[in-house]
Order: structure tokens, then C-alpha cells, then sequence
């Protein structure tokens, strides 16, 4: 063999390794992309003038506090999976395409006032909600969100509560220690930020809740807190719950809870001043609607020592498919749930809320669960001829049509 010969040979293969090298380069480059998302610190769902009002505790905290470095540093503690971060301040003109949010939007405190034992009480709760956000800087349209668990605390002490003390509760709410529980906000947020898919256009939010009407027959029940604003705050406690069972049972992409389902209004404070946004929300192709009928409280076995009773919710859900020929009605159903409470003969006062409260949780989880199951508990509970279940049992059908086409 020439030695011209071998040098070409060696050539030849230096080569081959070298185009295989860039290419295994090449497409280790591509595995490892991320989208880079930039960071937009926390908001609050609505206006400026109503940030003091909905969010009194809450926003003052995220201020002063400056949690909003708190909640970068716990993502770079624990990094997405699927988007890279950046830190750098919210400008379309540096190039950025997206950016996400922690979005609160519902803060309730409630204080009531009781007796129990022959002493007086005042039973209090907090409750927080928020999603996670991320949205396109350039056409301020919302790309993704996910709902995030309703973190809610109460107490019963024989004073009545402070604002310092129920302050002091709300930040560690959102913090990291929510009712003693070691978890707040802030970590549940960078836990679904870890796993939450790169923003593209297949994520749109392809569901909404519409619509959330509460009937006179609720209203002696509810704190007067979940009354305010004309019920909103009441509204919106039970989107948010609907939007979370519907993503986190039906794995699909659900978009915040607005009265318009247009624009979603936000205000932050994360750049040192405030600054509102509005992103257009893209048209959902299924709506939700739900109705609070009223709650009823039924005597079970009531005995010298205590009772034992019902605790009734009654709703009715309607999903609505919204297509080129005007909207399609899939399934509208009256449900109900209802489960035993036990009541001690020495305790006075028993706060009905609270009882009630649990009802409308299980039922909102079960109406995107347990209904889709005809053998479950949650479906025998609605009492259906065999006429009805066959109709039911069509319109879920429907509803699981709709669920698969809109899967993440």
C-alpha cells in the first residue's frame, strides 16, 4: 500500500468522524433547546384599583417583602425541565417571545363570630389561589395555564384574630409553610413550573369556564366575605376550583376565569413600579358552565350524646361546544353530593360553612372524575332512572370527545 494511498484512507476517516461528531453535536443542541421564558415576577388578576380591596394582605406582602426574588430564587433552586428562565425585565423589543407569571387571583379572610362550650369563638379562615401563567410578550396572548391547589387555613381562637396575625398567616401562605403544612405558593408554583410542557402553539387553551351562577337559596350560608363585589369573590373561588379538577383530571388546558372571557387583566409590581397587562384570551372551543343551586343540611341519626347529619350540595353543569354552526350543547345534568358530618352534643355552634365548603370540593373534583364512571359512588348519588342514565351516559360521551381532542 502507497503511502499516498494511506494518507487518503486516513483522510477519508478523519472526515467520516468529524461529520459524525457536528452531527451527534448537532443534534444534541436541538434535544437540549429550551425555550427561554422571561421571568415576570407576581401579578394579581384585575385592575390597579382593585388590588388594595381583593388582595389587601397579599399585595402588600409581595412588596415588601420582595417575593418576588424569593420566588426567582426557588426556581433556580429547581429549574423547569422543558423552558429556560431569564431574570431580565419584560421588553418585546430585547426579543423575548414569552413570558410567565404566578397570577393570584383570589385572596378571602373571613372572621365570624361564635359560641362553643358557653364561650365565645371567632372561627376565621384565609384562603389563597393562583395559577401559573405564560403568555406571548408580542401579541399579549395567553399561551398556557395552569391552575394551582386553593390553599386555605383556618382557626378558632377566643380573641378576635388581628391584622398582624392574619397578615403574618398570609405570608406564610404564600411562602412555605401554608397551616403548618411545610408548603406555599412559591413551592407550588416552582413544582408545576418544572414540569409545565414549552409554550407552542398546540398548548392554546382549548377550554374555559364560562359562566358561574350562584342561586339565592346558597346565599344564607356563605361568609359575608364570598358575598362581596356582587358575589364575585364567590364566582371566582369556584372557577378556580372547576378549572383545577378539569386540568389536573382531565389532563387539558383550561385558561383563568374571567366575567368576559375576553381579556385578562393583571397587575404587577415586579419591575419596582406597577404595571398592568391585558392578555387577550384565545376563544375556547368548550365552555363550562355551573350552577350553585343551593346546599340543605338533613338530620341522620341524632342521639343523646350527638347527631349526625347530611350535608347537601346541589349543583347543575352544562359543557358547551362552540363551533362554526353556532354553539353545541354536550352535556347538561343537575348533581349533587352529600356526605355525613358527625356533631358533638357539647358543641354549641357548629360552623355550617366550613361543612358545607368540603361538599363543594368533593363535587367539583367528582363532575370531571368520578361522574365519567357509571359503578363509582359520585354517579349512583344522582339517583338516575335507567331513561336518564342512558342520556347521561351519551352527553359524557361527548364530554370525553371533547377532553381527548383537547389533551396536552
Amino acid at each position: 500500500m502507497s503511502l499516498q494511498y494511506l494518507l487518503l484512507l486516513i483522510s477519508v476517516a478523519l472526515a467520516a468522524c468529524t461529520s459524525t461528531s457536528v452531527a451527534a453535536n448537532n443534534d444534541a443542541v436541538t434535544d437540549n433547546f429550551k425555550e427561554l421564558v422571561a421571568f415576570a415576577g407576581i401579578t394579581f388578576q384585575g385592575s390597579k384599583a382593585e388590588l388594595a380591596s381583593r388582595y389587601r394582605y397579599s399585595s402588600q406582602i409581595v412588596s415588601e417583602q420582595k417575593l418576588n426574588r424569593t420566588l426567582y430564587q426557588s426556581i433556580l433552586a429547581s429549574p423547569p425541565q422543558h423552558i429556560e428562565i431569564t431574570p431580565s425585565i419584560l421588553d418585546k423589543d430585547d426579543g423575548y417571545k414569552y413570558a410567565m407569571t404566578m397570577l393570584i387571583g383570589n385572596e378571602v379572610v373571613s372572621v365570624e363570630e361564635s359560641v362553643i362550650n358557653n364561650q365565645r369563638v371567632f372561627p376565621w379562615l384565609v384562603k389563597l389561589s393562583a395559577q401559573l401563567v405564560i403568555f406571548d410578550i408580542a401579541s399579549s396572548q395567553l399561551v398556557a395555564s395552569k391552575s394551582l391547589p386553593i390553599l386555605s387555613c383556618t382557626d378558632t381562637p377566643h380573641q378576635y384574630p388581628t391584622s398582624e396575625q392574619i397578615k403574618q398567616r398570609v405570608y406564610n401562605m404564600l411562602l412555605d409553610n401554608g397551616c403548618g403544612k411545610g408548603v406555599g405558593l412559591v413551592n407550588l408554583f416552582t413544582e408545576a413550573l418544572r414540569n409545565i410542557p414549552a409554550p407552542t402553539k398546540a398548548s392554546l387553551t382549548q377550554f374555559a369556564v364560562s359562566d358561574v351562577i350562584v342561586e339565592p337559596a346558597a346565599l344564607p350560608f356563605l361568609p359575608e366575605e364570598f358575598k362581596q363585589n356582587n358575589l364575585q369573590v364567590m364566582k371566582r373561588y369556584i372557577a378556580h376550583m372547576l378549572t383545577k379538577a378539569i386540568s389536573d383530571g382531565q389532563s387539558v388546558a383550561i385558561q383563568p376565569y374571567t366575567a368576559d372571557m375576553s381579556v385578562l387583566t393583571m397587575q404587577s409590581r415586579f419591575s419596582g413600579g406597577e404595571q398592568t397587562y391585558n392578555l387577550n384570551l384565545p376563544k375556547p372551543f368548550y365552555k363550562v358552565n355551573f350552577r350553585l343551586r343551593g346546599f340543605k343540611k338533613m338530620a341522620h341519626d341524632v342521639k343523646q350524646h350527638g347527631a349526625s347529619y347530611y350535608y347537601a350540595v346541589f349543583s347543575n353543569l352544562s359543557v358547551v361546544k362552540d363551533s362554526v354552526r353556532g354553539e353545541q350543547l354536550l352535556f347538561s345534568q343537575p348533581l349533587k353530593y352529600a356526605s355525613i358530618e358527625v356533631e358533638p352534643a357539647s358543641q354549641n355552634t357548629v360552623d355550617e360553612w366550613e361543612n358545607f365548603d368540603k361538599k363543594l370540593q368533593v363535587l367539583t373534583v367528582a363532575l370531571s372524575t368520578s361522574l365519567h364512571n357509571k359503578n363509582s359512588n359520585f354517579f349512583k348519588m344522582q339517583g338516575f332512572s335507567r331513561a336518564q342514565q342512558r342520556e347521561v351516559l351519551e352527553q359524557l360521551e361527548q364530554v370525553e370527545g371533547a377532553y381527548t381532542a383537547c389533551a396536552l
